[in-house]
């Protein structure tokens, strides 16, 4: 509807449809995200991304048993979707998961005896959500194009031009 509307607007003011109607979707996107960050301060969760990101103790035994019980939590991430997550490691030694709810948990060593991973590969909160490209895009411009500016979290010593340099680098090794 809003890419319809800004694309009419668009022509009709003597530009491009295309231009119009791209232009509305993002806003619309950026938008929504408001609207449910919004949402999520009145239920008393107003904070970033990184006390959002809370996981209570949970273990990945734990994530790994909500996600076969269907309880939010996904099943681990691919290597190739956790390269941010995987910094100056061999890739596949940080495990991520990800919750329907837009919490990430990121884990390492073996599965008995895993510890959560903070820091420059630790988790961070999810605004981007949704399912196949839409997904993709929307975490892309929500998420990781503002960890470039924001970090993981406080224990992330990774300067900018690391974190943007991977940002761009590392999806394509």
């Amino acid at each position: 509807m809003a890419a319809t509307l800004g694309g009419s607007i668009s022509q009709l003011t003597g530009g491009k449809f295309a231009n119009g109607a791209v232009t509305a979707a993002f806003a619309n996107i950026l938008n929504a995200q408001g609207r449910k960050h919004r949402r999520n301060a009145q239920k008393g969760q107003d904070c970033d991304r990184f006390c959002m990101n809370k996981i209570d103790g949970l273990t990945e035994r734990d994530i790994r048993k909500s996600f076969e019980e269907g309880n939010g939590w996904g099943k681990q991430e691919l290597d190739k979707r956790a390269v941010l997550h995987n910094q100056g490691v061999p890739k596949g030694t940080n495990r991520v998961y990800k919750h329907a709810d837009g919490r990430e948990a990121v884990f390492t060593g073996p599965l008995e005896n895993s510890l959560a991973v903070t820091g420059r590969n630790g988790p961070t909160y999810n605004y981007g959500t949704g399912a196949g490209v839409w997904n993709d895009v929307t975490h892309v411009i929500l998420d990781v194009i503002p960890y470039c500016w924001e970090k993981a979290g406080p224990a992330d010593n990774s300067t900018f031009w690391e974190r943007a340099g991977c940002t761009f680098t590392c999806y394509s090794e």
